[in-house]
């Protein structure tokens, strides 16, 4: 996730990722899982935002309530805005189709 490649790229001595485990399990564990407990509806879902030139990235307003906590809760303000502005920088940007 391109959260974490940010944070262990600006702060290496603090964000140390290898052996990462995703603290959800993939959907086909959970499946196994839960199949014990009746019939399953389970899906993936992909959220797809294009945002105007210039504009603002919203993801990262969206994730600090949830992927971005553990790298926050280990971050000052100045630290926490350096990590913003180099994941808004970093995050991937599509041409808006005219």
């Amino acid at each position: 996730m391109l959260l974490r490649e940010v944070a262990a790229a600006l702060f290496p001595a603090r964000f140390d990722y290898a052996g990462y485990v995703p603290p959800v399990a993939p959907q086909q564990e959970l499946a196994e899982i839960l199949a014990p407990l009746g019939a399953l509806n389970i899906w993936d879902t992909i959220h797809f935002k294009r945002l105007e030139a210039g504009e603002e990235h919203s993801l990262p307003r969206s994730t600090q309530s949830t992927a971005e906590r553990p790298i926050l809760k280990n971050l000052d303000d100045a630290e926490w805005m350096q990590f913003l502005v180099a994941h808004d920088v970093a995050y991937p940007r599509l041409p808006m189709a005219v």
